[in-house]
């Protein structure tokens, strides 16, 4: 019970607002009148993911499918099989420590609660009772298991404001079943009540700090949500209007001038972007006002967003990849796809912002912008465009010190930028003067991502080392100031300088330098635009003799030539030379395209011993 309101007051005035913050039932037809119309595949998939949430099968950052039978415990890695003491206060609980161990973040990605969203569209577009059923029945499962501060799922206030918000949103969209009473409703509004109460005692950041992350960002949205959604509720009414400010001075901090996220990630990027579209989607249909300046550092990050995008569509995973998400509205006919392509951000960017040339650049990709956009302006009514990026040009970022050169065969991807977060570190990784290449036809050469956080720190530091990106290594030293122990924290890493940057030339080129104990590193890339050609020529200045380390992370099969000169990969059909004589070998990798996920595949390792200073080192990489 709430102070001051009968369960029939509580559940009334929550009703009124998720119709205002979600949808009223009538955008909700239209909606899916929409998606019956123009995607009839992905109404297919929501059944079928709803199916699965029902049935209480999971597939969580790297898990594949697994059942965890009729009644879910909230509390466990169900990878691991450990189970944290729901009884335990919520400050008492912390992710494995040193060297490893459970991970943390299955039990908090589970209940984020984002397979709901899925229950209320599948009720939405089917009017089938065991959907809208299922989602009463795991809510208060849910709430029944985890009282207030107690346990693991508090524990990290991040994932308590994504849960207010998927638990917003799931409701909001079954509304009107049967299911969803007055009683429950009751319930719920006691306990978002409760996660309102929980975000404001424990905010991850103090506004307009410099070392302020998504962490922050993602409290304040919840923050947002739940007042907006229960403004009836005591103390609730000061959360909206409050959070929307402060988020407002967050994204002058944490995004830069360029409109790349200051984490130095491309994936996180994709979340702050989410976050902030979030806002702004509730803003307007608040009425509350939105700042010129916002709207044009928000277009800033989704153009961004559209020149970091390749040819087919998907992402180099720059920096951190989690699977981090707010609402996840989109189906996938290729789940791994989801965590590669952020081409959303465009579709659900350019309706709320009424630029439909970004609509045009999320090519067919707008499933959740028919969900959380204005279905109106060009490229609504007509049907999906081929599921294909569209070229752009090439674009710097000075500010991050990522750099997309292109040409009409490639997408290369260098990245030169320093530690992120105000110098934290966090989400980076030693990556400086590494590249990611793709053709039009996929990627070629590829930044190895994530793997795991704090369930194993050996493969942490392993994949966000120098040895794990395409870029060379001096005396097997690292690039920054990594210790083991500290998982989110890589402080030191300076920033590359670039030297040349010729987009629009015949041969569109990019040089880049960066210092290392009293050596100098300088890279140019040029491109061909006749041709599928990069040539990269590596240069050293400083004295002694020293020993470098070029790796090359594939995704096919390589053969080396019988001289040893050159290399050939296949799927995708690429071949590799290099000018100078050194010792070369096939070694394998880690291969992460989504948290948790941990593949082998081949890396061309190029050793030489040599006496600096060191000019002309050409590597060339052709590919059809």
């Amino acid at each position: 019970m709430l102070p001051g309101l009968t369960s029939d007051d509580a559940a009334a005035r929550l009703r009124a607002g998720l119709s205002e913050v979600v949808m009223s039932v009538a955008e909700r037809e239209t909606r899916v009148d929409w998606l019956r119309r123009h995607a009839p595949d992905a109404v297919q998939r929501i059944v079928a993911d709803a199916d699965q949430a029902r049935a209480h099968v999971f597939d969580l950052l790297g898990s594949g499918p697994v059942s965890l039978g009729a009644s879910i415990d909230w509390h466990a890695d169900f990878q691991s099989g450990t189970r944290w003491d729901p009884t335990r206060f919520h400050r008492r609980i912390r992710p494995a420590a040193f060297p490893g161990g459970p991970d943390i973040k299955i039990p908090w990605e589970l209940s984020r609660g984002q397979h709901l969203v899925r229950l209320g569209q599948a009720w939405a577009v089917t009017r089938q009772r065991v959907h809208a059923a299922e989602l009463v029945a795991q809510i208060d499962a849910w709430i029944a298991a985890n009282p207030w501060r107690l346990g693991v799922n508090w524990a990290c206030a991040m994932d308590v404001a994504i849960r207010a918000v998927n638990w917003i949103w799931a409701i909001g969209l079954a509304a009107d079943a049967k299911a969803v009473d007055d009683a429950f409703l009751a319930r719920v509004a006691a306990s978002l009540w409760q996660h309102g109460r929980h975000l404001a005692d424990n905010l991850e950041g103090v506004v307009g700090r410099a070392t302020n992350s998504n962490h922050y960002l993602s409290d304040l949205v919840g923050l947002a949500h739940i007042g907006a959604a229960c403004r009836h509720l005591e103390e609730a009414s000061s959360w909206r209007d409050a959070a929307v400010r402060d988020l407002w001075c967050e994204l002058a901090t944490q995004v830069l001038p360029d409109g790349l996220d200051h984490e130095g990630s491309i994936p996180y990027h994709r979340l702050v972007c989410e976050l902030f579209l979030a806002t702004l989607r509730l803003s307007q249909r608040a009425a509350l006002p939105v700042p010129a300046w916002i709207s044009t550092r928000i277009a800033a990050m989704l153009q961004a967003t559209r020149a970091y995008t390749r040819p087919d569509g998907s992402v180099p995973i720059v920096g951190d990849q989690d699977n981090g998400r707010l609402l996840r509205l989109g189906t996938h006919r290729d789940p791994a796809r989801e965590w590669v392509d952020h081409r959303h951000l465009l579709g659900t960017g350019g309706a709320l912002l009424g630029r439909p040339e970004l609509v045009t650049a999320a090519t067919g990709e707008l499933e959740e912008a028919c969900w959380l956009g204005p279905l109106e302006g060009p490229g609504w009514h007509d049907a999906p465009a081929p599921s294909t990026a569209p070229a752009t040009a090439s674009h710097t970022f000075p500010d991050a010190g990522i750099h997309v050169l292109r040409s009409p065969t490639a997408h290369l991807v260098v990245t030169g930028g320093g530690s992120g977060t105000g110098g934290l570190g966090n989400h980076s990784h030693e990556d400086l003067l590494g590249f990611d290449l793709a053709s039009t036809r996929g990627p070629l050469i590829v930044d190895p991502g994530t793997g795991v956080y704090t369930r194993d720190y050996a493969v942490r530091h392993r994949l966000r080392s120098a040895a794990a990106h395409n870029t060379v290594i001096i005396d097997g030293h690292g690039q920054a100031g990594c210790d083991p122990r500290q998982p989110f924290s890589l402080p030191g890493k300076v920033a590359a300088k670039v030297l040349r940057w010729e987009p629009d030339a015949e041969q569109p080129t990019l040089a880049l330098e960066r210092g290392q104990d009293r050596l100098v590193h300088a890279r140019s890339f040029r491109l061909s635009r006749l041709e599928g050609c990069l040539e990269i020529e590596d240069s050293f200045d400083g004295a002694g003799d020293h020993e470098l380390e070029l790796r090359l992370h594939l995704l096919g099969g390589v053969v080396l030539a019988d001289d040893r000169a050159s290399a050939r990969c296949s799927d995708p059909e690429i071949s590799i030379a290099w000018s100078y004589g050194c010792v070369v070998r096939v070694d394998t990798y880690r291969y992460s395209p989504s948290y948790g996920l941990l593949l082998e595949r081949p890396v061309l390792v190029l050793r030489r011993r040599t006496a600096f200073p060191c000019r002309g080192m050409t590597t060339t990489i052709r590919w059809t």
